[in-house]
């Protein structure tokens, strides 16, 4: 989707900073085996750059339509993401890289979350993770 878009594309004009995201991070992603692994840690930069303009564009959506065509196209990438890491020998830096698969799932996740149930289902979730990752460091609940 994102490499058939021109200006005059609705989801364009409507949301240039959402595309121009998703466009970047699909353009840093391997194609087929021939393209080297990526940097993980800048895929983990585009994913969050692509996750906060879909969210925010979603948020203050105009064209119901358009704004979850974007999640939608998000969410593939996210997802082809993932596989790509997951996709990556190990190595020495075992701990670092889960961490940034992890960041990067968690995103995959909330984007499904948006798409199939809305941002209520995403701030429930990431309520839900901060509370864990508060419980796991034992940390008190207030």
């Amino acid at each position: 989707m994102i490499a058939t878009m021109t200006k005059n594309d609705p989801h364009w004009v409507s949301a240039p900073g959402v595309v121009s995201a998703l466009t970047e991070l699909s353009e840093a992603l391997p194609d087929g085996d021939t393209t080297p692994y990526p940097d993980v840690s800048r895929l983990r930069m585009l994913v969050r750059k692509a996750w906060d303009a879909i969210y925010i564009h979603y948020l203050g959506m105009e064209n119901l339509a358009v704004a979850r065509g974007l999640a939608r196209t998000g969410t593939d990438l996210f997802d082809r993401c993932a596989e790509t890491i997951g996709s990556i020998p190990i190595g020495e830096d075992a701990d670092r890289r889960k961490a940034l698969d992890d960041s990067i799932r968690f995103r995959a996740e909330l984007a499904h979350l948006l798409l199939e149930e809305g941002d209520d289902a995403v701030h429930r979730r990431v309520f839900e993770k901060l509370e864990s990752e508060r419980l796991a460091r034992g940390e008190m609940i207030r």
